[in-house]
Parts: C-alpha cells; structure tokens; sequence
C-alpha cells in the first residue's frame, strides 16, 4: 500500500475477519444476556421508558446514514484505550448487579460498546460515531439517578406554573409548596408528576427528528434543546388540566380512561417538537450553513495497522471470556444470620418486649428473615417499634434499597449516636403515614458495616460483593410512639436511647464484618 492509501484487507482475508467479528459478537451477547434481558422488561414495563426500543435501531441507522464519511475515517487501533473502558463497563457491570442497580447494568453495556469500539477501530472512527454511541445512552434510565434531588425543583416549579394559570383563568386557587389547594379538592405534585421521568422519551424522540428534518447543525442542536423545555411545560399543561378537570367536577384525578397520567407529558411534547421542527424549516438556509458531505473514497486502513487490527480482535475476545470466567467463578454467595431474629431478647436495655404490633415496616419486601416487636420503657412507659428485615444476599430482585423506601428518605437526614461502640451515624426522619407523621430512626447493616446514606450503603455492598463474596445485608428502624400531646425530640430521644441499647445486641444476630468466608453456608 503506498502513502496516500489504498484499501487493504487485515488479517490475511475477508471471511477470517468476519468470523472474528461474528465470534466477538456472540460472545458479548452472551457476556450482556442478563442485561439485554433487563433492557426489554425495563423498556416493556416503564411508559417512561418504551422509548429504548427504538434506540439501538435509530443508532444503526445513524451509522448506515454516515456511511460515506466513515469510509474516510483512519482505523487505528487503541488497545490500551478500549481495554481500559472495557473493563470500566465490566466493573459497572459487577456493582450493578450486586448491588441491585439497573441503571449501572444498561449503562456498563453502553461503556463496554464504547472499549470495543475503541479497542477495534480507534479514536478517530469513535469519535465519527459520537451520535450513534451517545443516543445509546437514552436506553438506560439515567435520571432515575438522584431523581430523588432532582425532582423536588420540578415539582415546586409545576405546581408555581398550575397555580399562576388558574390565577390567570380567574379560579380560586391556594399554593402551599408542592400542595395545589382548589375550592373542592386539595392536589399534590408528587415526584412521579414532576415531569422528569418523561424528559428521557422527548429527548430521545427530537434527536433522530432533529436528524432528520434540519439542514444545520445550529438548528439539529437548537431542537434536541428545546426537546427539555418542552417536556417542562407539557408537564405544566398537564397539571393545568387535572386541575380544571377535578375543579369541574371530573371524579377521577386523572381524567377519563387516565388520559392524564404521565405518558400525556410525552405525547404533547412530541407535538411541540414536530410544530418547532416546522416551523425551523421555514426559515430558509442561509449560503454557507447547509453540511456539506465529504467525497467518497476507501476506508484507509494501513498495511502497518493490519497486525494491530489481529490484537485488537484477540484482546477483546479474551477480555470478553476472562469476564465471563470471573462472573462464573466469584458467584456471590448467601450470609446466614448469626442466630435467628425471633431470639433477639425481650429485655433490651431500660426497654421490655410488649407485643408484636409494630406498626413500622416497608412494605412490598419479601425479606428472607424479619421481626416486628414493640417495646415499652420500664421507667417511662413509652413505647418503640422496632422492625428488622435481612436479606442472605441481594441481587437483582431481592435488594435493599429501593423506591419502596423512598418515602423514609424524603425528610431524612444523618445525625450522630453514641453507643458503646463509639459513635455511629444513622438516619433520622419523619415518616409520613396517612394523616400521622412519625418520627423514626433507621439505617442500614452490612456485614457489621452501619451505612446511613443510601448510596454508600450500595458502594459497601458492591465493595463487599467483589472482595468478599456477600452482599448481605439488613434494613432496621426504629419508630416511636408520638401520642397526641409528645413532642417529636422527646419521641427522637427514646428512640436514641434503644438505638443504643439495641446496636450491641445486633452484633449477636447479624453477619459481622470479621464473619469469615467459609461460614457462608447455605
């Protein structure tokens, strides 16, 4: 091949090179089974969510499209590059399903594509494929990533937005935080009608249109923008319309057949996008702007690069295998506690056993052990509710934290207990059930390791899933008994007082950090 480059085939023949591919194929479609597993159910359950499906096609087609740029792309290979964010996704990979987080899992399958992209072809066609490897991103729920934080703003502003419009339609309305209070019905923006679940489905319908219908790239970025504000205000319209409709007298909250749930925020936004994309066609291109395509010539891939191109071929497929093994081999397996809950003594501290009738538990959990106890104050005659629910592992299914315990979550924050260990941080938070509001203490126990925040709780569970093989783990809380007259520091300093009295018998119950690997027998 001289300088300038002519086509030459690599590794000595076509067929052998296809094979190569399709073997490299395979094997990551196996090494990712679970997750293109999760994919589908995530895509086929979520409204939010159904979008995915059409992503891998879409990016497919963003690559056919530009195929005569990329016949003009240099393949050089970066092994060490695509090496080291091939085993970047394959950690990500790991944690998420030890810790039972999906979003790690889509995104670890994104992040592997992008190494192999990397490892095979290189820096320059990796960055031609920038559109096409990026929207692949959109198939995993990213946002649901500190949505928690993230969706209170939304929720404030919608709920600003709904009111200032009744306001404006001359409708008697009263805004008190998220709370939309109407002459007949009281309406509350939750965190599920903040809008941002949806923002993912306009997204990922304005790029391929902006792809499609724009002539600049000025105009394609100015509409995948606007696809986020969009999403906002069709929100705001939504919450607009459940509340003309109930404040008319509509029974369900949701409109007639539900036409109002969340999936309204998509359809309209979609509307919006296709009427901004009209009208940005209207405007006629000045000289100058319109992309110019670049001549067609062969894809130049060097002679000297052929036997790197070899390398690049074997270093994934073992990469690819030697995960496989290590997923196989280093199996998590199930911690049995050290005795059975039901034998935690009726006498702990100042505080004796009552009954059984504690009122404070998740629901939705099928853990593999639990116990509900109340306990009374001998001195006091104040009562605590304690719950314990221990899982021998978590995986995919079964799993600590999630959006069943989100609602312990919202006004919690970490304070500092004494006990006899020394100090120990846990959750302090009011717990909203029906019309009563708890105040109550919890925390989370891996292994002898408290974890208060709930993503330290994942990262101890991940860190102790790949370097000691157990994710077990228990969720404990501690409620008291307000009354209608107590106070709610006097309910937080009973509830301290047992925390203290309750962390050194735990040690006698729940797996320890000092708990060896060979006494994890099923």
């Amino acid at each position: 091949m001289d300088e300038e480059g002519s086509l030459k085939k690599p590794g000595g023949g076509t067929k052998a090179v296809l094979a190569s591919y399709a073997a490299l194929g395979l094997i990551f479609v196996l090494s990712f089974f679970n997750t293109i597993r999760l994919m589908i159910v995530t895509w086929a359950t979520r409204d939010d969510s159904s979008h995915g499906f059409l992503i891998p096609f879409l990016s497919l087609y963003f690559i056919y499209a530009e195929r005569r740029k990329l016949r003009t792309v240099p393949v050089r290979p970066c092994i060490a590059g695509g090496l080291m964010l091939m085993s970047a996704g394959a950690l990500m990979l790991r944690m998420g399903d030890m810790n039972g987080t999906p979003v790690m899992e889509i995104l670890s399958f994104v992040i592997v594509i992008y190494g192999l992209v990397l490892t095979l072809f290189g820096t320059s066609l990796m960055k031609a494929l920038a559109l096409p490897l990026s929207y692949l991103l959109l198939m995993a729920p990213v946002l649901d990533i500190g949505s928690e934080k993230m969706s209170h703003p939304f929720q404030l502003v919608t709920a600003k937005m709904a009111a200032l419009a009744l306001n404006l339609l001359n409708i008697p309305v009263l805004r008190a935080g998220t709370i939309i209070e109407l002459p007949n019905i009281s309406l509350e923006v939750a965190p599920a009608c903040s809008g941002l679940n949806y923002l993912l489905s306009i997204i990922a319908i304005a790029v391929p249109l902006a792809y499609f219908t724009q002539k600049t790239r000025t105009r394609k970025k100015l509409l995948v923008v606007s696809a986020f504000f969009v999403g906002i205000v069709a929100n705001w319209v939504r919450v607009l319309l459940i509340s003309l409709w109930t404040y008319y007298g509509g029974k369900a909250v949701h409109g007639p057949m539900h036409i109002f749930q969340g999936v309204f925020v998509s359809v309209i936004g979609f509307v919006f996008l296709f009427e901004l994309a009209w009208l940005l066609n209207r405007i006629p291109v000045r000289r100058g702007e319109a992309r110019k395509e670049p001549p067609s010539v062969g894809n130049p891939i060097a002679a000297s690069e052929a036997g790197r191109t070899r390398r690049a071929l074997a270093f994934s497929l073992v990469f690819l295998l030697c995960f496989d093994f290590y997923a196989y081999a280093a199996r998590v397996a199930p911690v049995p506690l050290k005795k059975p809950l039901a034998s935690i003594p009726l006498s702990i501290g100042n505080w004796r056993f009552e009954d059984y009738t504690a009122d404070y538990s998740p629901e939705g959990y099928a853990f593999d052990s639990a116990l509900a106890r109340t306990y009374r104050n001998n001195s006091t005659g104040r009562r605590v509710f304690l719950f314990i629910g221990y899982f021998k592992k978590q995986d995919r299914d079964k799993k600590l934290i999630t959006y069943k315990i989100q609602k312990y979550f919202e006004k919690a924050r970490t304070i500092e207990v004494e006990t006899a260990d020394g100090p120990l941080r846990i959750d302090r938070t009011v717990v909203k059930n029906g019309p009563v509001e708890e105040p109550a203490l919890f925390w989370f126990d891996l292994s002898g390791r408290i974890a208060a925040n709930r993503y330290g709780a994942k990262l101890i569970t991940s860190l102790q899933g790949l370097l000691q093989g157990r994710t077990c783990g228990a969720f404990v809380a501690i409620s008291g008994d307000e009354g209608a007259s107590r106070d709610a520091k006097d309910v937080f300093r009973d509830e301290k007082d047992f925390f203290s009295a309750l962390v050194p018998v735990l040690n006698g119950y729940l797996p320890g950090k000092d708990r060896g690997l060979r006494e994890k027998a099923l």
